[in-house]
């Protein structure tokens, strides 16, 4: 018995879950990217099914409209969930295999101008969710073009593409002066001067298309004066059988990035020369007045205004001993890796007595204390010699900037994980717009009072020093206190063991 016309729509809304269960089964199992919650994978299906009863209950054979939005909506949800347009189709497909089973085995005689109906409404759908995801599909192509010109626009970047012929078939945002116009259909022999430049640009490029491999490579390209160097990355096009059909490149100009580099390379060619002028040719002339000058001091004989002259003769050659170091250092540290240190087991507090006591033998006009604030162990791993540079430079910075009459302190402290070393002076406080600088290079406190001329190394070699060992320098300034500069350490330097440049 064939079904009345009203029949086939009451069929399909009281067979509705098992349509949807039966459909849900054969999608997850055929359609892997079908692993979806359930009911981000029902979607609007249900509705869709309901619509469809309404369209062959209307004995509709034009577009029914509720039943489009349906398919419409399903189609968007579908592509947002990444689906391909063949994902699509096989899900209608699938549901229209599973709801004429199940009208079948309920009715097995359905009218055939209904079961038209029927197809031609499942049609409906197919044809509106193949549009709409078409639609989406152009649309998102357009934005993600619009990013892409977005992101290009004022950027150095150029992106091409070429055949087996290596003629340019297009190109976004050229370079060098030329327009897309002028580029496309051209080679690179017919683009670029320079022969060896075009021969190496188009020996990479033949062997994209040869291997069908990706490729990076560092290029020169120049039209007429205008030259550029540019990081080509360059990857095969192929067609649907995989055969390689061109290649597609983005070339980003370094041209910027490589000056600075010949740069940096000309300035550090510039600092070697001059450290090795410091190095060994000042300091070989100091070595000889020094050692000239005290050879003459341990004569006997001498009359106290020689003796005077010779004595600074050998101050002075030291001081320039001291700057010849601190501008090495300086170097090493604001061009280089950082000052180097050499760490090994020694005390903090017999590196600080030992310098404590030369600086003294310098200063016999002043009072120099040493003293230990705590008790506890001062060994740790740190470069000695560094150490007596920082502790040297910290006492003579405190001798130079402190009255006549004053003392300075130096005083070692110690915990479990660090020690600290603090030297103390009685001078005027040092401006609180002048702190956050006074670790800088060639900075010196502003108006005050010194004994001798120095280049204001000092303070930020001890800073890298302490940077170097994995510690720090810092400093405290008031008017009824004075100055106090602490060096904190920890017991072992960083692994690195060297400080930042």
């Amino acid at each position: 018995m064939s079904t009345t016309p009203t029949e086939l729509p009451d069929i399909l809304r009281k067979n509705r879950e098992r349509i949807l269960e039966e459909w849900a089964r054969r999608v997850r199992e055929e359609l892997p990217v079908s692993a979806l919650p359930w009911q981000e994978l029902l979607d609007n299906v249900p509705d869709m099914l309901e619509a469809l009863a309404d369209a062959l209950e209307q004995r509709r054979d034009r577009p029914h409209a509720p039943l489009k939005e349906k398919a419409r909506r399903h189609s968007e949800q579908r592509h947002r969930l990444g689906y391909s347009m063949e994902d699509v189709v096989r899900e209608y497909a699938l549901l229209r295999n599973t709801s004429i089973r199940v009208i079948l085995s309920a009715y097995p005689q359905p009218s055939l101008d209904e079961m038209e109906l029927l197809h031609m409404a499942l049609d409906q759908a197919v044809v509106e969710s193949v549009t709409t995801y078409g639609r989406e599909s152009t649309r998102e192509l357009e934005t993600e073009r619009q990013r892409f010109r977005l992101a290009l626009r004022n950027s150095t970047i150029v992106v091409f593409e070429q055949d087996l012929e290596q003629r340019y078939t297009w190109i976004y945002n050229p370079q060098l002066g030329v327009t897309a116009e002028q580029v496309v259909g051209s080679t690179d022999a017919g683009m670029f001067t320079g022969p060896e430049d075009i021969r190496t640009l188009m020996e990479l490029k033949q062997r994209v298309l040869d291997t069908g491999e990706p490729l990076l490579a560092e290029v020169r390209a120049s039209i007429g004066p205008r030259r550029g160097f540019y990081l080509l990355a360059l990857e095969p096009l192929r067609d649907a059988e995989g055969r390689v059909t061109g290649l597609m490149g983005a070339a980003t100009d370094i041209t910027v990035h490589r000056d600075e580099e010949e740069q940096l390379r000309r300035t550090l060619e510039f600092r070697d020369r001059v450290m090795g002028i410091v190095s060994h040719d000042l300091r070989n002339p100091l070595n000889a007045i020094t050692l000239s000058a005290a050879t003459l001091l341990r004569r006997g004989g001498l009359d106290e205004r020689v003796r005077q002259n010779l004595q600074r003769i050998v101050s002075a050659a030291d001081r320039a001993h001291r700057l010849i170091r601190d501008l090495l250092d300086y170097t090493k540290a604001r061009l280089g890796s950082g000052i180097p240190i050499e760490p090994r087991p020694c005390n903090l507090g017999e590196v600080a007595r030992q310098v404590v006591d030369e600086v003294a033998q310098a200063f016999p006009e002043r009072t120099l204390h040493f003293e230990r604030a705590t008790e506890g162990n001062l060994d740790g791993e740190w470069d000695p010699d560094r150490l007596a540079q920082v502790i040297t430079n910290l006492t003579r910075n405190a001798l130079q900037h402190s009255p006549l009459g004053t003392p300075v302190r130096v005083m070692v402290r110690t915990d479990d994980d660090s020690v600290s070393l603090e030297v103390h002076n009685e001078g005027p406080a040092i401006a609180p717009e002048l702190l956050p600088a006074l670790f800088e290079p060639f900075t010196q406190g502003a108006g005050r009072h010194t004994h001798e001329g120095n280049v204001g190394l000092g303070l930020y070699i001890s800073q890298e020093v302490a940077r170097a060992h994995g510690g720090r320098m810092e400093v405290e300034s008031s008017e009824r206190t004075g100055i106090t500069f602490r060096l904190v350490l920890p017991r072992r330097p960083a692994p690195s063991g060297g400080g930042p440049g």
